[in-house]
């Protein structure tokens, strides 16, 4: 069975009220992956961190409205991929001063830690991504480090639990730049698209 994993970004774009010309563009062509999919009955994933923390970090109640209502649309299901709740840093290391819970919909299991296959995937993981993120000096990370983390284990998880493609939009950070993803793939059949290239993709497939 075919599945796709949706990056935070893909679903925030589709719901923000105040798009550009190229980010209307861009919507269009996340809803036309959605729209496939949902026909084509090919399971949408994704990170849990979007309920849990993207969500949360939203100030508008319609925003909250309209993520629901995508995800009840489509049928969205969240992966199993570790969150990490709180990105205050420390007053002392300048780090997250909260790391965890993990969210997961299997039991609360953690699919990072736990899973049978968790072990040598997580160190084939690393081999191409680097080690974690919090675990890096400051001064490659600087202020988006939450950011850097969210996608860390968005990617790490859906890697782990042998889901599909990988869709984002995000092309210019780590784990999604263009090096990364060429890596990924050679050495992890692992797929990292756009939303155009994963719709291209999974109709040639078909």
């Amino acid at each position: 069975m075919e599945t796709i994993t949706v990056d935070h970004c893909v679903l925030v774009k589709l719901i923000d009220k105040d798009k550009s010309e190229r980010q209307r563009l861009m919507a269009r062509a996340s809803e036309e992956l959605l729209d496939y999919c949902l026909a084509n009955e090919i399971q949408i994933f994704m990170s849990s961190r979007v309920e849990n923390w993207d969500a949360a970090t939203m100030t508008d109640q319609a925003d909250h409205d309209r993520l629901a209502a995508l995800v009840t649309k489509y049928n969205i299901k969240e992966t199993s991929a570790g969150f990490r709740l709180g990105d205050l840093p420390d007053a002392q290391t300048g780090k997250p001063s909260l790391i965890g819970p993990r969210g997961t919909i299997f039991g609360g299991v953690d699919m990072l830690v736990d899973h049978p296959s968790a072990c040598p995937k997580t160190q084939a993981f690393i081999s191409v991504f680097g080690e974690d993120p919090i675990d890096r000096p400051a001064s490659n990370t600087g202020r988006k480090l939450p950011n850097w983390i969210g996608d860390y284990d968005s990617l790490k998880g859906h890697y782990i639990a042998g889901y599909g493609i990988f869709v984002t939009l995000d092309t210019n950070v780590p784990c999604f730049d263009t090096s990364s993803r060429e890596k990924a793939f050679v050495e992890l059949d692992l797929l990292i698209k756009s939303p155009e290239e994963a719709l291209c993709l999974l109709r040639t497939r078909a």
